[in-house]
């Protein structure tokens, strides 16, 4: 088999958790190849199954990426994860359907592109004493803004945000508590993670200082999340559940089904993801 790990053009020789993938396949004799998604010169065709991975340029180029997606499709190559659940989750306004299935979510406001609130009263409005500012369409942190009353009252509307954007509460819980990721392979439930801001930050992901830990999250918040999982479309190969836990109650933050990093940290868990390819329909019996 012939298996296609779909990166982008800054990552080409892929991750050190993909690279680490690509060897728990080869171990499985499937040849694993990084291919860069927004290359011109590579005929799709020739593999038999794709796996996206660190494609990490996508939401810079939303079009273009959204339509080499549905070549994919058109050309029939296996894609995972499935292209109706990349579509499903591209944008973050799928959280607003999880919240009327009776998801918690953090509290949020949604704008479309060119709107220009004022943020002040959106604080006031809510009684929301730190903002949130991000982009409907995004990840790492891009274009993420933390805003307290005096900054708000300041707040330029200079960056675009072609495809609308959020107005969220500032949840203190992540700087106390931190974030927790659950990962799913298959749609069962693999490991998690605890993600911590550093000093004076409120990112959480390593671009900025944060630290992240394989740690065990309790029962509850799993079941949370496996419910979660039930709410969304499709079945997929890989799901990264987003949130903080507080007194109990799981806030979902994202779910990332498209080029999440799964925090496959040694061999066991990148062969669990094997695992699940092989074992799910992501390109068995499929009609070419």
């Amino acid at each position: 088999m012939n298996l296609g790990i779909v990166t982008s053009k800054e990552i080409a020789q892929l991750t050190a958790e993909d690279r680490l993938l690509a060897q728990a396949f080869q171990k499985q004799g499937i040849s694993a190849t990084a291919v860069v998604w927004s290359d011109p010169e590579i005929e799709w065709n020739n593999f038999d199954a794709l796996v996206i991975r660190s494609c990490w340029d996508y939401h810079r180029k939303v079009g273009e990426f959204m339509h080499w997606v549905g070549n994919i499709e058109q050309l029939r190559v296996p894609i995972s994860n499935a292209p109706e659940i990349v579509r499903w989750n591209y944008h973050k306004g799928y959280l607003r359907g999880l919240q009327d299935q009776g998801v918690t979510i953090i509290p949020t406001q949604w704008y479309k592109a060119g709107e220009q609130p004022l943020l002040v009263n959106v604080m006031e409005e809510n009684d929301w004493p730190e903002i949130i500012l991000k982009p409907s369409v995004g990840a790492t942190a891009y274009k993420t803004q933390k805003l307290d009353s005096v900054a708000a009252e300041k707040h330029q509307w200079d960056h675009p945000y072609p495809q609308g954007f959020m107005v969220q509460k500032f949840m203190s819980e992540i700087l106390s508590a931190g974030e927790w990721s659950l990962v799913f392979f298959g749609g069962r439930y693999s490991h998690g993670v605890l993600k911590l801001a550093r000093d004076g930050e409120f990112r959480v992901q390593s671009d900025f200082g944060g630290t992240r830990q394989l740690q065990e999250p309790g029962a509850g918040i799993i079941a949370q999340c496996e419910h979660i999982l039930e709410c969304c479309p499709g079945s997929a190969l890989y799901t990264r559940i987003d949130g903080i836990e507080i007194r109990g109650v799981f806030h979902l933050m994202e779910v990332e089904l498209i080029e999440p990093e799964l925090y496959m940290f040694n061999d066991e868990l990148a062969h669990k993801f094997v695992e699940a390819f092989r074992a799910g329909d992501y390109y068995q019996n499929f009609d070419r």
